[in-house]
């Protein structure tokens, strides 16, 4: 008989993923365009909110507002349902163009829209100034990308940032849940010649269970040349 020992970690074994469901997508893409998402209308008949083919993650196309004086401007996503499901997660694209001082928020509702609850740092899962530029994104929330110093500046391609929320805790088991991302007029009236916030690639994601899997981190002790026994790892071969 020859005797085999193997050293086995297990946390290095294979992982039986959760199925995950797409509970909400746009791309603002053709042929359907914005179907799935409402723009509030300053104007009666002309959205606040609308396509641009300037700047674009995938695709040929995003979604842009700029900042109206004195307006709150909202894209508010069709109803969707999270039932049955308990891991969610928001992630979009975007550039946010905007003054310090207005402000780009986003939104949740579990009752098709009646009441509200505001995304805060708790559920923000990206790598921008956002709980400490008060729950909100701004020109000022990626150092100097955005340039914030320079109102008139142009985004271009390299600006493009991606987000993530877990809003697991808001909207969990929920048949009606709508996203809103609201921009409105703060401090001096008007966008002060900023771009504006431009949105691409809107999804949710649920699943019952955890969505992304573990970090795999190896600690002491390590065992190198010969192993004969190294307690319940070892495994014995004919």
């Amino acid at each position: 008989m020859k005797r085999y020992t193997f050293f086995l970690i297990p946390i290095l074994m294979a992982f039986q993923l959760s199925a995950q469901n797409i509970a909400f997508h746009e791309n603002f893409e053709l042929p359907s365009l914005a179907d799935s998402v409402v723009s509030t209308q300053q104007t009666a008949g002309i959205n606040d909110w609308g396509i641009t083919t300037q700047l674009h993650v995938s695709g040929l196309r995003a979604d842009s507002c700029q900042v109206k004086t004195r307006a709150t401007q909202t894209l508010t996503t069709q109803s969707f349902s999270t039932l049955g499901n308990y891991v969610i997660l928001l992630d979009f694209w975007q550039i946010c163009k905007i003054d310090f001082l207005d402000i780009a928020t986003i939104w949740v509702s579990t009752n098709n829209g009646t009441s509200w609850t505001q995304l805060t740092s708790t559920e923000y899962l990206g790598t921008g100034a956002f709980g400490s530029n008060g729950n909100r994104f701004a020109s000022n929330s990626y150092g100097n990308t955005w340039l914030p110093g320079s109102a008139t500046a142009i985004p271009d391609a390299t600006w493009w940032k991606h987000e993530e929320f877990d809003i697991s805790n808001l909207v969990p088991n929920a048949a009606n849940v709508k996203v809103q991302f609201r921009l409105a007029d703060g401090g001096t009236p008007g966008s002060l010649n900023n771009y504006g916030w431009i949105l691409d690639d809107i999804t949710v994601r649920a699943s019952i269970s955890e969505l992304d899997p573990p970090t795999v981190t190896h600690l002491p002790p390590t065992y190198t040349g010969f192993l004969y026994n190294v307690g319940l790892s070892r495994l014995w071969l004919k």
